[in-house]
């Protein structure tokens, strides 16, 4: 856990997030225990604070095919689907945030790069080791 606790002090800046107001008072909810967990694990400068920022959390298709989306900087964006399919909002704003903090996908530690970010084809042969949340930081 030491290393990836050194990997997410290694940014200064907090992400602040501004949650729109679409989200219904128990998804957001959801949005703050997310938060809550990732914050238990990153140092003071690096913490996800919901009470507005330059990152936008909105509530919307990412029109991926998929429940969730993040776009890092210049974009600051993650997209959450109104109904997730097969998952909570606290599921997918928890890895979400993971992609905010810096980072990837578990099978993107792989030799072929490119392939491992094509969601959800890992690399030939590689398998997803399961979703990101601060219980897989090792």
């Amino acid at each position: 856990m030491r290393l990836a606790l050194l990997l997410l002090a290694g940014c200064a800046t907090p992400l602040a997030f501004t949650v729109d107001a679409s989200f219904p008072p128990a998804d957001r909810a959801e949005i703050a225990r997310a938060a809550a967990a990732w914050n238990a694990l990153t140092v003071d400068s690096r913490r996800l604070t919901l009470n507005g920022g330059k990152w936008r959390l909105a509530e919307e298709d990412p029109g991926t095919g998929y429940n969730g989306h993040c776009y890092g900087p210049p974009r600051r964006l993650i997209q959450i689907a109104r109904e997730p399919v097969g998952a909570t909002t606290y599921a997918v704003a928890l890895h979400e945030f993971g992609h905010a903090l810096g980072l990837r996908h578990l099978c993107a530690l792989v030799p072929n790069e490119a392939a491992a970010h094509q969601i959800p084809m890992c690399a030939a042969g590689a398998e997803p080791l399961g979703v990101m949340d601060p219980s897989h930081v090792v």
